[in-house]
């Protein structure tokens, strides 16, 4: 199968770093949401999805498609940014609330098929941010397959990532065995 990004072509007009970083910082600075110029060293997340113009064309396409209201998935996507996610876990885990279908196609594209985690030099943050939205066309062309397919994932990496220990959930990576 080819790699998502290979057959992505950014848009004809040149491709700009600074614009994408500045629609980050504007839209952090709108939504108090610190930090989101970090995305162009990191990668998108589902705020920084939102932030840029294009992704969020393409989310907005998604967000119809699965009946959900856009500022219903943009306040989901900030309280989960700052920290709600727990709050939400129960909600999250159902997977049915269309918003919530929405922010995980967002969270899909961001970590599916991703080849480097941690600080991206620009050209791999462009390779990345091609992959990002070859992603979401393909979210826009089958978005209930798509979201279906995105909570899976989803739940599959929770699972690998966190157990419970009591009533609260521990980050694997996290527990020490002495």
């Amino acid at each position: 199968m080819q790699k998502s990004q290979e057959s992505y072509q950014l848009p004809q007009e040149k491709f700009n770093l600074e614009e994408i970083k500045d629609e980050l910082v504007k839209y952090g600075e709108e939504n108090k949401l610190r930090g989101l110029e970090g995305r162009t060293q990191r990668g998108l997340d589902p705020a920084g999805i939102l932030a840029v113009k294009e992704t969020m064309g393409k989310i907005e396409k998604v967000a119809e498609a699965l009946g959900a209201k856009v500022e219903d998935v943009i306040k989901l996507t900030n309280e989960l940014h700052i920290g709600a996610i727990w709050d939400k876990a129960d909600e999250l885990a159902k997977g049915e609330n269309s918003d919530i279908k929405v922010w995980m196609v967002a969270a899909d594209v961001t970590t599916h098929e991703k080849e480097k985690e941690g600080d991206l030099e620009k050209e791999e943050f462009i390779e990345d941010y091609k992959r990002v939205n070859k992603l979401l066309d393909e979210a826009i062309a089958d978005s209930q397959g798509f979201a279906k397919r995105a909570k899976e994932n989803l739940v599959d990496s929770s699972k690998k990532q966190f157990k419970i220990e009591g009533d609260v959930p521990v980050w694997r990576t996290l527990i020490v065995k002495e």
